[in-house]
């Protein structure tokens, strides 16, 4: 799973526009609901790859998800503010809670910030199993070029292993490609190994690794590539 409250550097407050403004909501080292008593730093990884390589991945993706028996059954969403926010803010938290990332509690309200339009649910039945949400920002590798970020992504624990996840990315990467992007992106915190592995075999490369600290101080990039 990617997603959190953060402190971000001034290049990429311009370039996460709306979405730092979830993601500085979400991911929260220090907050009365995420104890961390030893501030230790964390580490996210800035993965990427050529939205052409997404594209030409999607026929494997989805013969992986048409043989599943569960992920072959759920139906993918636009989340709707008017019905779905309620159960939209109860999974979303089951979800992190779950999770290794360092997060904390969303509200209500704060639901309200995930734009209609680039958020999706996963459906199994009338459960919300899943989410991912997504947002178009200037590329990692690339001040020229742009990416569709995978902001968010996740799944219920009792969901997991059923190929759920992978059904949201390959309704992410077809999502995405009327925006024109050049490179589809995400950001992996570094104990999230079911992430990480999945990004990976997708194709994407690790591009920038991002140091983390509490709400007060200043990240650093390390570029890797």
């Amino acid at each position: 799973m990617v997603d959190g409250k953060r402190k971000s550097t001034k290049n990429s407050l311009s370039n996460f526009g709306s979405s730092l403004k979830i993601k500085r909501l979400i991911r929260r080292d220090v907050s009365p609901n995420f104890i961390n008593k030893s501030l230790e730093k964390h580490l996210f990884y800035q993965m990427e790859m050529p939205f052409a390589e997404a594209q030409a991945k999607k026929k494997e993706i989805k013969t992986k998800v048409s043989s599943h028996p569960v992920a072959s059954q759920v139906i993918i969403k636009k989340l709707d503010h008017t019905e779905d926010s309620e159960t939209f803010c109860e999974m979303y938290n089951e979800i992190f809670l779950a999770a290794p990332d360092p997060s904390r509690d969303l509200s209500l309200e704060e639901v309200k910030l995930f734009d209609e339009n680039l958020t999706f649910i996963a459906k199994i039945g009338s459960t919300f199993a899943g989410f991912v949400y997504l947002n178009i920002i200037t590329s990692f590798s690339d001040p020229k070029a742009k990416s569709g970020i995978i902001a968010g992504i996740g799944v219920r624990p009792r969901y997991r292993g059923k190929k759920i996840g992978l059904k949201l990315i390959y309704h992410a990467i077809k999502s995405l490609e009327k925006y024109s992007v050049d490179y589809l992106a995400c950001e992996v915190y570094e104990k999230n190994e079911p992430s990480m592995k999945m990004f990976l075999s997708l194709g994407m490369n690790i591009i920038n690794k991002i140091y983390l600290e509490d709400e007060n101080t200043t990240k650093s990039n390390t570029n890797t590539g």
